[in-house]
C-alpha cells in the first residue's frame, strides 16, 4: 500500500487549513477529455500555475529563469472529476526545505471546498549555465524556512 502525498511530511494535504497560500483558477472547455471530466494532465497545469504563484510570495521568483528552479518530481493522488464550469482553488505550502531542494504539498479543491486531488513538488534550484543543483542563498534559505510546515523537514 502506497501512503497518501504528504503523510510522510505528517502533513495532511486534504485540510485546507493547512495552507496559507491559495491561486484560484477557472476551469475552461478546453480541460475536457472526452468523458467530459477536466483531464488529468490539466490537474498539474492547474498545480503548476498555484505553485508559481506561490514562489515569490514566500520569497523565491518561480518564474525568473536565472533563479533556476526546477521541477525534479511531480506526484498527484486524484480523489475526485472535476467538471465545467466551474473554478478551483489550490492551497500550496513548503513540506520540506533541502541543501538545493523543496518540496512543496498542494491541495486542489472545487467549489464547495472539496478536495479533488493533492500533490507533492520537489524543485531543484539550479545553475542555468551548468544545469547542476545549487545551493539556496541565505536569504532563499530562511525564507523557506520560515513557512515550512513542520521544522523538522528542514535539512
Amino acid at each position: 500500500m502506497v501512503d497518501r502525498l504528504g503523510t510522510r511530511f505528517r502533513a495532511d494535504l486534504t485540510d485546507p487549513g493547512l495552507y496559507g497560500h491559495w491561486h484560484r483558477d477557472v476551469l475552461r472547455f478546453g480541460d475536457l477529455d472526452p468523458q467530459e471530466h477536466v483531464g488529468h494532465v490539466n490537474y498539474g497545469f492547474i498545480f503548476q500555475n498555484a505553485r508559481l504563484s506561490y514562489w515569490p510570495t514566500v520569497g523565491l521568483e518561480g518564474t525568473n529563469p536565472a533563479e533556476g528552479l526546477i521541477v525534479a518530481r511531480l506526484c498527484i493522488d486524484y480523489l475526485a472529476d472535476l467538471r465545467f464550469p466551474g473554478a478551483v482553488r489550490t492551497g500550496t505550502r513548503v513540506l520540506h526545505v533541502g541543501t538545493t531542494s523543496v518540496t512543496a504539498g498542494a491541495g486542489l479543491y472545487d467549489e464547495e471546498w472539496a478536495c479533488v486531488a493533492i500533490a507533492e513538488v520537489v524543485s531543484v534550484r539550479s545553475d542555468p549555465q551548468t544545469g547542476k543543483p545549487r545551493p539556496w542563498t541565505q536569504r532563499q534559505r530562511g525564507a523557506l524556512e520560515a513557512v515550512c510546515f513542520d521544522p523538522e523537514q528542514i535539512v
